[in-house]
């Protein structure tokens, strides 16, 4: 997703150039709004997903217990990094369960049981 919005902010940029080195003020308006949408794009995907959840949204399954994000939800693509923190005594220390990526970019955390606490993704 960065490399896409990146990629959108270059061809923004090259287009609104040459719209205005040829005086085409449409394709002028056109590149610099491509450019800032993508830079707007591009700051949003910079930022870490964080996703707290409760023991609520555990979903049992015959593996244990799943949490489930979707790739349409965290907007992260594939390879990512994840923190597991789970909420103790008021604040968050980070803890060791299964952490599962998808072909579709989903994210599944697993644990023998379930607790509250948070997934952060960068």
């Amino acid at each position: 997703m960065q490399l896409l919005s990146l990629t959108l902010t270059i061809i923004g940029g090259l287009v609104g150039l040459a719209g205005g080195l040829t005086g085409n003020v449409l394709v002028t308006v056109a590149g610099a709004v491509v450019a800032v949408v993508s830079s707007v794009f591009q700051y949003l995907v910079s930022k870490p997903f964080i996703r707290e959840f409760t023991k609520s949204d555990w979903k049992e399954t015959d593996q244990g217990y799943q949490v489930l994000i979707p790739s349409r939800r965290h907007l992260r693509g594939r390879g990512i990094s994840s923190t597991v923190s789970q909420f103790v005594n008021g604040s968050y220390e980070v803890v060791e369960c299964d952490e599962v990526e998808q072909e579709d970019g989903s994210f599944i955390i697993r644990a023998s049981k379930p607790f509250e606490g948070r997934l952060v993704l960068k």
